[in-house]
Order: C-alpha cells, then sequence, then structure tokens
C-alpha cells in the first residue's frame, strides 16, 4: 500500500504491506487566510490579554543607543520562510514606529541540538534583507560560551539557556504551533528546551 504525506511543499511516499488492516484518517480541511499579513498584523495591534506589541516596546524603552539593552527575535529555525519573513517585516516596522535601530535587535535561530544551518539555508529562510542588516546568531548547543546557567529545574536538571536570549531586555518568540510527540504542542516551551538549551540540559530532560 503507498500513502502519500505532504509537508509544507513538500510531498513523499510511505510504502506498508498489503495485508495490513490500515485506516487513513485525514484531517478536516481548514479554508487559508485570504491575507495573512494582515491578521498578523491585527493580532500584534489588537492581542489577546496583553498589551500591543507597540506600547510593550515603548515601554522596554530600548532605543538609547548608549545602553547595551537589545531585543533578541528567538525563530524556529524550520519555519516556512515565506512566514518567517513576513513576520520579520511586520516586527521591523513596529520597531521603526518606536524608533528602534537595527543595532539593537539580535535574530537567534532556535536549532536545538541540530547543526549550524547553511549560509544558502540562512538566506533562504531570512532573506538577503534581514541577514544583512540584524546580527544573526545559531545556537550552538555544546559551546559553553554561549550558555548561562539558570538553575535546576524541580526534576533536578541543570539548565543551560542561550545567554543573548538570557541577556536580552525584550524577547519576541517566533514558530509554528504544532503537535509535538514529546512536548504535546510545538511553538513556545520547545523554542526554548531543546530550541536553546545547552546539550546537557536537553539529555537530561529527554532522557
Amino acid at each position: 500500500m503507498r500513502i502519500q504525506l505532504k509537508s509544507y511543499s513538500e510531498k513523499f511516499d510511505i510504502f506498508l504491506p498489503d495485508d495490513l488492516d490500515i485506516v487513513v484518517q485525514h484531517s478536516k480541511h481548514e479554508k487559508s487566510i485570504e491575507n495573512p499579513v494582515d491578521s498578523l498584523l491585527n493580532a500584534l495591534n489588537s492581542p489577546y490579554m496583553t498589551k500591543p506589541l507597540k506600547k510593550l516596546l515603548e515601554n522596554a524603552q530600548i532605543q538609547n543607543e548608549n545602553s547595551d539593552d537589545y531585543i533578541c527575535i528567538l525563530i524556529s529555525f524550520n519555519m516556512p520562510p515565506t512566514i518567517c519573513q513576513s513576520i520579520l517585516k511586520l516586527l521591523e516596522n513596529c520597531f521603526k514606529k518606536v524608533k528602534i535601530p537595527d543595532t539593537k535587535i539580535k535574530v537567534l535561530l532556535a536549532t536545538g541540538m541540530h547543526p549550524k544551518p547553511s549560509p544558502k539555508y540562512m538566506k533562504r529562510l531570512l532573506g538577503v534583507e534581514f541577514l544583512s542588516r540584524f546580527d544573526i546568531i545559531a545556537h550552538n548547543a555544546q559551546d559553553e560560551k554561549a550558555l548561562t546557567y539558570c538553575g535546576d529545574s524541580p526534576s533536578g536538571a541543570p539548565v543551560y539557556l542561550n545567554r543573548y536570549y538570557f541577556q536580552s531586555k525584550f524577547k519576541i518568540l517566533v514558530a509554528a504551533v504544532e503537535p509535538h510527540p514529546v512536548s504535546g504542542f510545538t511553538g513556545g516551551n520547545t523554542l526554548i528546551v531543546p530550541g536553546i538549551s545547552g546539550v546537557m540540559t536537553t539529555q537530561a530532560i529527554y532522557s
């Protein structure tokens, strides 16, 4: 039996023995959002149970060039490029409104324990414009100098996180929310562990 699966724009086949009693479950088709950029903009301007992003940035007061404060945009390294770049464009426009310069922006890729993405992949994910303007950092789970010890988890696991994220004054997380076999859903906690945690933290929590 041949079953075709689709992941974003790619399709791949799996083959199973014909004598298996298999029922294929198809998810309900949801209508695509006609203008996702406008929908994202509305969400940033009128979020649920919090202040608009512009107001939060104004309150953070990161504009001062003489301070070491900066914004860390934490991005899942396997996001669809078109969505990633659309979100970065909206964030960029918001930064301009509150006069936050590019030098105050660090983009951190949550790579987990995966190897560093190639320059070609980074260009495809973020686009040429953002690669040349923002400080782009790929997390390295084995680089102890890039990690900060944050204490122990309730289970006793040592928690080491990326220091660029930990030391930033304002944090923005960008990721898709999808089912995850270990953590339930991606998009929040998995961006932190294993996304930007040290190898010792990931091994302790996922063992």
